[in-house]
């Protein structure tokens, strides 16, 4: 019935970040009655992902280079696979299609700069592709292939949509914006 809004009348406020669109202070955020996590953690704000890109926006790569386009384009932390010969996929990036999702780094160096690629997935946190729910008719869409996680955040004051991370094998979107009539995961943050 509301295929585009999760009501019928739209509320920027239901998860507590009514100005999310404007990257606020953390301090401004608050955690509403309606935030599907539990205690003491709530929905990600928006900002939360825009270093998983080397701009902070929308970036595509060309599949046939996958060696260097997490590297140079993407956050995405490099998990070295040898088979038992020791070739194969050594230094490798690890795919979609062998790990169903993505190890993304927040981190950065002391000066600002990201840590691309470094340590291990202890500087990285995994984010699944295991698809979501289409607003129209409820179906199950691109389980394993892609994902879009929620943020608090509306993508603006008047449109009725959400801010979202959006992720596939050639893409990552750190700003995308979704119908929140869409059933799409949450990454709960602390919240301090």
């Amino acid at each position: 019935k509301y295929n585009i809004d999760w009501a019928g009348k739209q509320n920027n406020y239901l998860w507590g970040n009514p100005q999310g669109y404007d990257f606020p202070r953390k301090s401004t955020l608050s955690r509403s009655i309606f935030d599907p996590c539990p205690t003491g953690w709530r929905v990600a704000p928006r900002d939360l992902w825009i270093g998983f890109t080397d701009n902070g926006q929308n970036r595509k790569v060309n599949t046939d280079n996958e060696v260097t386009w997490a590297k140079s384009v993407f956050n995405i932390l490099n998990l070295s696979k040898e088979t038992a010969s020791g070739a194969g996929n050594a230094g490798r990036t690890t795919t979609m299609n062998t790990q169903r999702g993505y190890f993304f780094c927040y981190q950065t160096n002391d000066d600002g700069s990201k840590k691309w690629q470094e340590g291990t997935a202890d500087n990285a946190d995994f984010y699944s592709a295991a698809g979501f729910r289409q607003c129209l008719d409820g179906s199950l869409t691109g389980v394993g292939s892609k994902n879009y996680y929620w943020s608090s955040s509306p993508a603006d004051a008047s449109s009725g949509l959400g801010g979202s991370l959006y992720f596939f094998d050639t893409q990552v979107n750190p700003l995308f914006t979704s119908r929140r009539g869409y059933g799409m995961l949450v990454r709960c943050v602390k919240a301090e």
